[in-house]
């Protein structure tokens, strides 16, 4: 859920491959990429809810996953979990 429109920066790091989907629209295109790689990408989202898709491979172990985004008026964080809503997908 987002409190304020505008453009948001989202960052990632990742062991090994990851992508950030948000409504429909990849974000964060990391792939390719491997062990503790980082990435970023910005979306203009609208103030409300908005689906949020994070497709992560670990293809050995230690797997680790880190997103941070940020805005104009806002500093780079971690995604609060009171900002997180679940929704029931069948499969």
């Amino acid at each position: 859920e987002i409190e304020e429109a505008g453009e948001y920066y989202f960052y990632t790091k990742e062991d090994d491959a990851l992508k950030v989907i948000i409504d429909g629209e990849l974000v964060v295109d990391a792939a390719e990429k491997r062990w503790k790689s980082q990435s970023e990408g910005s979306v203009y989202l609208t103030k409300g809810k908005h689906r949020l898709k994070v497709e992560h491979f670990d293809n050995v172990a230690f797997e680790y996953l880190q997103i941070e985004y940020a805005s104009e008026t806002m500093p780079r964080q971690q995604i609060s979990g009171d900002q997180l809503f679940r929704v029931k997908v069948d499969l």
